[in-house]
């Protein structure tokens, strides 16, 4: 359907309110409100907006960003927010979840559908290994809290096929594609076992780790001697991560959290990271982080060592 630049903007802005059933996600209609000219491209429902033959939505940003995003936990409206805040626009940017997209927060359904329409890269989170062992086996839940396995029983129902398949097929660790970075960086949901090498690394390290312990043991715990992982690793591998709501966003030479308790009824977090990026990781600077504010706290922070 096309749209010529005389069409009226407020016809096509109560057309799109009237198809709200599809909760078409803010950052769409915030990319039509700048947009002079638009085409509407309808497969399999209202998926990209583009601006006149010849035209760009993303004039003056060539290079592209990758936009990694922390825990969100089901927390569908902030993810939204922080799209739309990061001016995200699908033809340059790339969209990047360092796991635990579900599980807890309201709306797990609504986060996977996002990712899934903006095409996003992902790693398995705690929750997303534990439940698709829960679902694919019958495996027992490790962590004994009615709420989480509540939780997981909602989500179980409430995702379709397609959904389950797109998890299933996440990896555990994503290398970035940062062809000028002096380092390679890699994606993992919660950490890597200093003195380890990359390929000897334990699924449950690589989805469950906060700190090492005083014998050197990766250790799910908090209060481990040595401290957080993140701390301890000496790279050269850099390592962007979540997992640890109570430690926050977490800027170590080799190591960059995200997970800053969106689901708690903090904040959600992204890293915003040029394609072109061709420093350490340590010469980012505030600029390349942006948060939103959650919108109300979803879940007890007594619940944070889930």
């Amino acid at each position: 359907m096309r749209h010529d630049a005389a069409m009226d903007l407020a016809a096509l802005m109560s057309t799109m309110k009237a198809m709200s059933r599809l909760t078409l996600p803010k950052v769409f209609v915030s990319e039509i409100r700048k947009a002079s000219s638009v085409t509407l491209l309808t497969c399999c429902g209202l998926r990209h907006f583009a601006g006149p033959a010849g035209s760009s939505l993303t004039s003056g940003r060539t290079a592209g960003r990758l936009v990694i995003v922390g825990d969100v936990h089901g927390c569908s409206a902030e993810l939204e927010d922080l799209l739309e805040a990061a001016d995200f626009h699908k033809r340059s940017d790339e969209l990047i979840f360092v796991g635990d997209l579900i599980g807890k927060g309201p709306s797990p359904r609504e986060v996977v559908r996002i990712a899934r329409e903006f095409s996003a890269k992902a790693v398995q989170g705690n929750h997303e290994y534990n439940l698709l062992r829960w679902r694919r086996r019958g495996a027992p839940l490790p962590d004994p809290e009615k709420k989480i396995k509540e939780s997981y029983a909602a989500t179980v129902k409430d995702l379709e096929e397609d959904d389950w398949q797109w998890l299933e097929a996440l990896p555990l660790m994503l290398h970035l594609d940062l062809p000028k970075s002096p380092l390679p960086v890699v994606v993992v949901h919660a950490g890597l076992v200093p003195g380890v090498p990359m390929d000897q690394q334990k699924p449950y390290d690589l989805v469950h780790l906060r700190s090492i312990d005083a014998e050197g043991h990766g250790s799910k715990l908090f209060d481990a001697g040595a401290g957080a992982w993140a701390k301890n690793w000496q790279g050269p591998t850099q390592v962007i991560f979540g997992h640890d709501a109570r430690r926050g966003l977490q800027k170590e030479a080799f190591a960059i959290g995200l997970d800053t308790g969106a689901v708690y009824g903090d904040k959600l977090t992204a890293l915003l990271l040029p394609k072109n990026w061709d420093k350490p990781l340590t010469s980012l600077d505030n600029s390349h982080f942006l948060s939103v504010k959650s919108h109300r706290a979803y879940a007890s922070k007594s619940d944070s060592k889930a």
